[in-house]
């Protein structure tokens, strides 16, 4: 366990309080976090996601996970490449922004990396 396992900010939490807390802030910005994104990185993370995609190898065979994969942005981009591509979120509400912001559609499963939620 590290010393952020019990923290939220400035607040000494439990680890069940602290994802509670980390879930409902994604919950919170879920419909504006791709632009929030962009705000906060001067949309550098938009260059850093297309090298990204470019980059890596894979065949029409393949499955990629995308773990923490928020909104799919990262997916659709990979999958618009021919790519198939499930993402894998805790976040219900991200996955449903970018469903719902974007017509090509990936298949989103809610789960944590370690458990399904």
């Amino acid at each position: 366990m590290s010393k952020l396992d019990n923290t939220f900010g400035q607040q000494t939490v439990s680890q069940q309080q602290r994802e509670e807390k980390i879930r409902r802030v994604f919950k919170l910005v879920a419909p504006r976090y791709d632009l929030m994104n962009d705000f906060m990185s001067f949309a550098t993370h938009r260059i850093w996601k297309r090298f990204f995609v470019n980059f890596i190898n894979f065949k029409s065979t393949d499955i990629i996970v995308d773990l923490a994969g928020g909104t799919g942005d990262i997916a659709r981009k990979l999958v618009s490449k021919g790519a198939n591509v499930i993402v894998v979120d805790p976040s219900v509400e991200m996955m449903r922004a970018g469903v719902e912001a974007n017509s090509l559609q990936v298949v989103n499963v809610a789960a944590t990396g370690e458990k399904r939620v």
